[in-house]
């Protein structure tokens, strides 16, 4: 397995199935993971990710990694999207540098 310079991935969805073995995978090529937790913030919320990264800084991020998803792919009561869109919502409306 080839070693890959220090790096920085963002891997959401990382506690269990493909998103734990892409941690792995990544963890063992050498980088550095920053991973937080389904409870740790609302990925359908721009100011819930904003606020995490404030409290959690970390270097530049070169990986991301967006595993997470939703459980059930029926409309939220508080949106307004239909089910496909809620399903691939989670981190693809807003770009973060």
């Amino acid at each position: 397995m080839k070693k890959i310079p220090q790096r920085t991935a963002f891997i959401t969805g990382s506690s269990r199935g493909i998103g734990a073995a892409i941690a792995s995978e990544l963890r063992a090529r050498g980088f550095r993971l920053v991973a937080p937790s389904r409870g740790e913030l609302d990925l359908e919320q721009p100011a819930s990710i904003e606020a995490w990264l404030r409290e959690h800084p970390a270097p530049a991020v070169d990986v991301l990694v967006n595993n997470a998803g939703v459980n059930s792919c029926s409309p939220s009561p508080s949106s307004k999207a239909g089910p496909g869109r809620r399903c691939s919502r989670p981190m693809c409306r807003r770009r973060y540098a």
